[in-house]
């Protein structure tokens, strides 16, 4: 479990991919990891949000795919710096970005551009995940 409330990338959804002005904005429903709270159990919990990932001076390669995209994996990467599959939130990164991703079907998309703010839309909650606290004979 991260550190941080975290998105997987991982079999999330890419809804749809928009130009707006010189930008791109791309729609993601992706599972979001929340952190234990430092006086609760061990563990976490999940939920299932929607997010908008935002980039200035926009481009997309690999064509923009019809209908729900389901992603196999992924990563974003801004200034050198990787995130492969869990992005660490809040997001808002400047300088030149790259999303990265594979779909279930091996096509790949790639979305360019200069900056990037993930922004969340909203949230379902799927689980609490407590740990594991049975003992293996």
């Amino acid at each position: 479990m991260p550190e941080a409330s975290a998105i997987e990338i991982q079999d999330s959804t890419l809804k749809w991919v928009m130009s707006f002005g010189d930008g791109v904005a791309v729609s993601v429903t992706a599972y979001i990891h929340h952190p234990p709270r430092p006086s609760g159990p061990e563990g976490g919990s999940f939920w299932l949000e929607d997010f908008y990932f935002e980039f200035r001076k926009g481009q997309v390669r690999g064509g923009t795919p019809r209908g729900a995209f389901r992603i196999a994996s992924g990563q974003l990467e801004v200034r050198g710096e990787r995130y492969a599959n869990l992005i660490p939130l809040p997001f808002r990164k400047r300088g030149y970005a790259r999303l990265e991703l594979l779909g279930s079907n091996r096509k790949k998309i790639v979305i360019e551009g200069m900056d990037v703010l993930i922004i969340p839309k909203k949230d379902v909650r799927l689980e609490e995940f407590t740990g594991v606290s049975e003992k293996v004979h």
